[in-house]
């Protein structure tokens, strides 16, 4: 098992990167006990909320290097997706209940207020992206993807698509209510954001299921029916 696990270790993707050379010195340099506290002591002295203050740093104080960082920006985000992957991957490896002690204990520290934030700042990029030619097809490929790579992993771990699909069925039924409330109460404003949005989606929409039947017919019209069932 040691010689598989080292034999893993030493064949990096793609040789002769920074994290590559990195990963080789982090080996050696946990091999040895103090280091491994200094380690901890980085991990537990992270601050998430001041992590802006570095780009606001590096854009005043040297915008070449802030455009830098910039173009670097998609490769720092396919590091984080791998270390997050390797992360969950690794995790799955140890007892169900640990997992999902764990696993509840990292969501509850995620600020989702701020991801749900920097989310919408994607959303603003890419529409001023939508600008400019060709970026609807970019952003086609881009989606089919990540379908590609989320039903792959879903085959590779063993689970059927189909029992991931009712949990999250599952899941939306179970906040659906307070949802649908709090868009009712939106909606009763004439000068909220949701009713603005339900407005300028109305065409769009209306479009998309004339051009798309079998959707119509397959999925909304049984949830229109069992919606009515519920009245």
């Amino acid at each position: 098992m040691s010689d598989v696990v080292d034999d893993k270790l030493s064949k990096p993707e793609t040789p002769g990167g920074l994290f590559e050379a990195a990963s080789r010195l982090l080996r050696e340099f946990l091999r040895t006990p103090r280091c491994r506290e200094l380690v901890h002591l980085f991990l537990r002295e992270l601050d998430p909320p001041n992590a802006p203050l570095l780009i606001r740093v590096v854009a005043h104080e040297d915008p070449e290097i802030f455009m830098s960082l910039l173009a670097a920006t998609p490769a720092a985000v396919n590091a984080v997706i791998g270390i997050w992957r390797e992360l969950t991957a690794t995790l799955m490896q140890y007892p169900p209940e640990m997992v999902a002690s764990f696993g509840a204990r990292m969501l509850s520290e995620i600020d989702a207020k701020q991801f749900g934030a920097a989310a919408a700042e994607g959303l603003l990029i890419r529409q001023r992206m939508l600008k400019s030619p060709g970026a609807e097809e970019d952003a086609t490929t881009i989606a089919e993807k990540f379908a590609t790579g989320f039903k792959e992993r879903i085959a590779d771990g063993g689970v059927e698509a189909e029992a991931i699909v009712e949990e999250l069925l599952r899941s939306i039924g179970r906040s659906g209510k307070a949802m649908v409330e709090k868009l009712d109460r939106e909606l009763q404003d004439p000068d909220s954001l949701t009713t603005k949005l339900a407005r300028e989606a109305a065409p769009a929409v209306r479009s998309l299921l004339r051009e798309n039947p079998a959707f119509v017919r397959e999925i909304l019209r049984p949830l229109a029916a069992a919606l009515r069932e519920m009245e």
